[in-house]
């Protein structure tokens, strides 16, 4: 469940900025903790969170991204980029 919440995190982030999808991550995470604390309350807490991804999903294409996104995506993927020829070094070094 804890992916789940860095998912919807992630993909609030994605389309909000840097601090909607951390707000996003730590409540759907709680909401999760809670679900486990209290069984009964489980299946619409699972609930909430579907149709808030749901609804990311939808409103969120349209919503103009704000420039915090793009930027944090850029560097999200400058850094996978700079990690994964690392990778690559460290195996050709290697073998």
């Amino acid at each position: 469940m804890l992916i789940a919440a860095a998912l919807l995190g992630g993909l609030t982030g994605y389309y909000f900025g840097i601090r909607a999808g951390a707000i996003a991550a730590v409540v759907s995470a709680l909401l999760f903790v809670l679900a486990m604390v209290m069984p009964g309350y489980a299946l619409p807490i699972y609930a909430i969170v579907g149709v808030a991804v749901i609804a990311i999903c939808f409103i969120g294409p349209k919503v103009a991204k704000p420039n915090a996104a793009r930027v944090s995506v850029s560097w999200a993927r400058k850094g996978l980029t700079k990690a994964w020829q690392l990778i690559d070094k460290l195996k050709d070094r290697s073998g």
